[in-house]
């Protein structure tokens, strides 16, 4: 005979399985495609994706944020001009970029443009503050 302690203890557990499983889904698959290499023997990488989507499918939408929609080629674009950005600022790869900023297409185009030339992403959360801050922005950087 089941009591009613061990359904009520089994509903927390239950509870959020599904977004659990999607998590976890995700983060198989990034761990797949992290571990791909395309046929010139290049590894695969989220810039690399992305243009070749622009050069396949350059006028399908790529990402929608609020109002604004962006196609493959656009988002190549503006990913390509914060690369050169950085490439002006002598970015090199395994240099790292810490990057503090909310969600927005912006978000995005930098991360993506960062990997374009092998820099790495420090996703800095935007909501921490004064000592917190300073203490995420200075374990982003290479000592």
């Amino acid at each position: 005979m089941q009591t009613g302690l061990h359904s009520a203890s089994k509903e927390p557990l239950m509870k959020g399985v599904g977004r659990r499983l999607q998590a976890a889904r995700i983060v198989a698959q990034g761990a797949y495609y992290s571990t791909l290499v395309l046929r010139d023997g290049a590894s695969v990488s989220a810039a690399r994706l992305l243009e070749a989507q622009a050069r396949t499918n350059p006028t399908n939408s790529a990402l929608m944020f609020e109002e604004r929609h962006y196609n493959y080629a656009d988002l190549n674009r503006r990913c390509n001009r914060v690369a050169g950005s950085l490439r002006a600022l002598n970015a090199q790869p395994g240099d790292v970029l810490a990057l503090w900023m909310d969600n927005r297409p912006e978000y995005l185009f930098a991360v993506l443009g960062a990997n374009k030339l092998g820099v790495v992403t420090s996703l800095v959360n935007s909501q921490l503050r004064r000592a917190q801050l300073l203490h995420a922005v200075r374990r982003s950087a290479w000592m």
